[in-house]
């Protein structure tokens, strides 16, 4: 998920309730893992199963990403 500056506001929301969207659609044999890039990459979530929880789980990291200043690309696709 693209968190840079650049992506505040109704950009981030349209990606938030996108995310929410696919989740709804993936099944109990699917994994999600979600990493974060700004100013620097982080692995939010590491491969959760869709079950109830971890769809909840998946949700509520999704609701607390934040927009940062700048957008570093390279490490979030690392």
């Amino acid at each position: 998920i693209d968190r840079s500056g650049s992506m505040s506001g109704s950009k981030m929301k349209l990606v938030q309730n996108s995310l929410y969207f696919i989740l709804e659609q993936m099944n109990d044999k699917d994994r999600v893992s979600i990493v974060t890039f700004g100013d620097d990459a982080k692995l939010e979530v590491g491969f959760t199963n869709i079950s109830d929880e971890g769809r909840e789980k998946l949700k509520i990291k999704i609701d607390n990403v934040h927009c940062v200043s700048s957008t570093n690309l390279c490490d979030g696709m690392s």
